[in-house]
């Protein structure tokens, strides 16, 4: 039986870019430059991705009924255009989706098989071993994507937390998601003792969510932002392509636009920052990857090979 593909951007959210035939969209693939025509069900995921094997069946429904639930709730924010028409069963769970999406993609595993590695090499390195350098294989690094799923409650209370905002987009200017839909920004400047600026608790912590080409959610630090309205209507472009370059930068790979975007300004952002397209780019410096390790739980010693220097 082929390997079933494992959505890990739902496809009703990709959905809300492809106008009133539903079913095609524009991609950017940010690594070679290409700009092709796609349906919602083939974007978003990998075959396998949860596991080739029935359990992940488990997965899978499990993002399906919240997917379920959430659908319905964008549905009544487009229709309102007001966050405060939601009960507050509806926030919960549009917080928990969002929750979900932070921890899910495929960027979300490339984070967490940096953070393993280079935590398991600096001990290694601390103790004197220079010879071999340590990689999660496939199997692990699934392994340690899969656990950090249980986080998802926790990363749910704290959204509850912050300031939910609904920004509406008024200019001609398209609004993007991408496969990694949920982006982190923070206007504070680093502190000099060090620490990340990008946790759900940080001081002026920003999370940003197109759900639509004219509707973006944002989620913000009240006590940074708390006298900000729950709704802003956009209408200099430029908020627009701040929003856009955030999920350029911090996709994995796609980028999801109408099907008319030409994604001029991603493609010329492109040519002057390659460094964005690769893959495997550096996500995280060790200080911040000590303090998200400490959000994931403690590093276990299996799931690694090992690999000469």
């Amino acid at each position: 039986m082929a390997a079933q593909l494992h959505h890990y951007v739902p496809q009703f959210h990709v959905r809300q870019w492809s106008g009133s035939d539903r079913d095609s969209i524009g991609v950017l693939a940010k690594n070679d430059r290409r700009i092709f025509q796609a349906n919602p069900r083939d974007v978003g995921g990998e075959k396998s991705f949860h596991s080739k094997l029935p359990e992940a069946q488990v997965v899978e429904t499990w993002f399906s009924q919240l997917e379920a639930g959430t659908s319905a709730i964008y549905k009544k924010i487009h229709e309102t255009l007001d966050l405060k028409a939601l009960s507050d069963h509806e926030r919960f769970g549009l917080c928990r989706f969002v929750a979900s999406a932070l921890v899910r993609t495929r960027e979300a595993r490339e984070e967490v098989i940096q953070i393993s590695e280079a935590l398991l090499n600096e001990i290694a390195s601390r103790i004197g071993v220079t010879d071999w350098v340590a990689r999660l294989t496939e199997d692990g690094a699934l392994g340690y994507h899969l656990n950090t799923f249980k986080d998802i409650p926790q990363h749910t209370l704290h959204l509850l937390r912050l300031r939910m905002v609904l920004e509406v987009n008024r200019t001609d200017l398209p609004l993007t998601t991408s496969d990694h839909p949920v982006v982190r920004h923070n206007d504070f400047p680093l502190r000099p003792q060090g620490g990340g600026r990008l946790g759900l608790l940080s001081p002026g912590i920003q999370l940003h969510m197109p759900i639509s080409p004219k509707l973006c959610l944002r989620f913000l630090d009240p006590d940074v932002y708390g006298s900000v309205p729950l709704k802003m209507n956009l209408v200099d472009a430029q908020k627009i392509v701040f929003e856009r370059r955030l999920q350029l930068d911090q996709s994995y790979r796609h980028v999801f636009s109408v099907l008319t975007d030409r994604f001029e300004r991603e493609l010329s952002i492109l040519k002057e920052n390659p460094d964005i397209a690769d893959l495997k780019r550096k996500r995280i410096e060790l200080d911040s990857e000590r303090r998200a390790s400490d959000d994931r739980g403690a590093v276990r010693l299996h799931g690694y090979r090992k690999e000469r220097r």
